[in-house]
This record gives structure tokens, sequence and C-alpha cells, in this order.
């Protein structure tokens, strides 16, 4: 097979396959949501693809790529695909062994189950107002086994959020806020941004002086574009926790997106890496930027070379003006 060319159009439609192949995949949450997107963007610039300007047309699902390269092995130019309708993100589908209905926590005393069990199903009704609000059940009809399901699941998550925060004296805005912020991450995971952002900004309403809940919405505002929010969020973030170094990292990468590496370096990943000199996810988006920067100041300098010498001078109403 012979070597393919990097401006080749085949190539460059592989790699875009690819990049939507990337950003439609759901993310653990062990996975580093800022390295993906640096890396996103370092591939897309190194082969002259953008996915957000790849016009009225999918490319083709790189998974069944791969499944027909085995039966047509000869290189050829892969179709388009029209695109007629926006691609919905579907929900995750429930695990084994879900749990079932409310759970109360582990260490509650027997004497108080009653009261405890009360307080749960109270703000359960709060935590699905929520949820509503942010659009997790828009679509879905209260009468369907659909809706049943993501009831069931929202009832499970709640419960889960409920017993890993429960502590005798803590407040209820807390549990709400944390369920909120949980949630807020399943969203992420599953690529709905602007859910995420409403989730977040609920768990913020209840609870205003958490740096991580700011931190979160900054990460969601950046996948969706809104840098100055992001970059805001951000700073609110560092003023409330000053040592928080993933509010200093998501900073980083709202300046990255823009293409401020200068900024990005000296404001947000050098501080990061400061701070967290051990995460290899901050270690590399730092050093993507600094190279970014230098390549930045490559072509600055081939652009406008310094003069080797001084540019003459004229005279013009008694003033002293340089050479146009």
């Amino acid at each position: 097979m012979s070597t393919l060319r990097s401006d080749s159009p085949l190539v460059k439609q592989i790699v875009r396959s690819f990049l939507h192949f990337l950003s439609s995949v759901e993310l653990t949450p062990e996975v580093d949501v800022e390295a993906v997107i640096v890396a996103s963007q370092c591939l897309g610039d190194a082969f002259g693809v953008d996915i957000q300007t790849s016009g009225n047309t999918i490319e083709p699902d790189l998974v069944q790529l791969f499944k027909q390269s085995g039966e047509d092995g000869a290189a050829r130019e892969l179709p388009s695909i029209p695109h007629s309708e926006p691609v919905n993100h579907k929900p995750p589908n429930p695990t084994e062994g879900i749990a079932g209905p409310s759970q109360l926590p582990k260490n509650a005393s027997s004497t108080c189950d009653a009261a405890a069990a009360g307080m749960e199903d109270r703000l359960f009704e709060q935590f699905k107002e929520g949820l509503e609000s942010a659009g997790y059940f828009d679509g879905l009809s209260g009468d369907t086994s659909e809706f049943e399901e993501f009831l069931k699941r929202s009832k499970t998550a709640f419960s889960e959020t409920l017993q890993k925060v429960w502590k005798p004296g803590i407040s209820e805005q807390i549990i709400l806020a944390e369920a909120f912020k949980a949630q807020g991450n399943t969203s992420m995971a599953n690529s709905h941004f602007v859910e995420a952002i409403d989730l977040y900004t609920m768990a913020i309403s209840l609870c205003g002086d958490n740096a991580v809940y700011y931190s979160n919405r900054a990460a969601a505002h950046t996948q969706v574009g809104k840098y100055e929010a992001a970059i805001a969020d951000s700073n609110k973030a560092i003023q409330l926790d000053p040592n928080y170094s993933k509010a200093y990292s998501r900073l980083g990468l709202a300046y990255y997106t823009q293409g401020k590496y200068q900024e990005a370096i000296e404001k947000g990943f050098q501080k990061a890496h400061q701070l967290d000199p051990n995460s290899k996810s901050i270690q590399e988006n730092l050093l993507v930027a600094q190279k970014k920067l230098e390549e930045e100041h490559v072509r600055s300098r081939q652009s406008n070379p310094e003069p080797s010498e001084q540019q003459p001078y004229v005279q013009s109403n008694n003033e002293t003006e340089p050479m146009p």
C-alpha cells in the first residue's frame, strides 16, 4: 500500500471522522476532559481539519469503517452522509443491578429512619423539579415506561449521593447541591453540556461558596464556546480556593481554546502545574500551550522581520517622520 500524504482528502476525511467519533464518546469520570479537548484541537490543527465548520454533512461512523475494512481493504474516498437532522445524544442505558426505590443513609440510626425517609422523599421532589427545569425529562411523557426509567435512574442517583455525603448535622441545601453537581457530572460525561450548566448553576444557587461547582461549570461553558463565562467561573473558583489546581487548569483551557496561549500558560496551566506537579494531563497541557506559543512567535517573526538597519528619515513641516 502506498504511503498517504497528510494533505490528501482521504487522510483529512479519516481525521475528521476520528474527531467526530471522539466528540461522541461517553467519557468516564477518570478521563481528563481538558486533555481530550487539547489533544483534539492539536490533531485538528495539525491536519487542517475543523469539525465545527464541516458544513451540512456528517462524517462516516468510524466504528463502522473499521468493521468494513475487513471486507474492503482497498483505499478509497470516504463518502459523506447527508445531514438531515441534528444528532440527539441518547441517555446512557441503565446499569446492571440498578438500585430499587429510596434507600436510607447507611449510617442513619434506626430511631431516625422515619424522619430520614421523609427528608429523602422531600428532597428528591426538589431534585426532580430541578432536573425538569434543566431539561432532563424533555421529550418524555409522564405515563410512558421511558419516563419511569428516567425517574428510576434519577432516584437511584439521588440516593447514592445522599448515602455518600450524609453525616449528622449536614444541611439539606448541601445535600441537594451535591446531588445537582453529581448529575451535572453525568451530563458532562454524556456531552449534554447545556444541561450540565443548568445543573451546576442550581448547585451554586444552593451553595455559592463551593469552588468545585464553579470550576465544573467553567468546563461546561468552555465546551459550548462561552469562554468569558468560563474565565469568570474559573476566577471565582480560584477566589474561593486559591490552591485548587483544577480551577487554574480550566482557566488555562478557556484561554487556550480562544488561542490566547500566553494567558493560558501564565494564568492557568503554569499555576496548576505548580500546585499539582504530578498531574500528567496538566504537564501535557502546559507543554502543548508552550509549543503553540512558540509557533506563534515564529510565525510573527517570519511575517514581520526586524529591519537590518535604521529606517531613513525625511523632514516634513520641520518635524522628523519615518519613511512610509
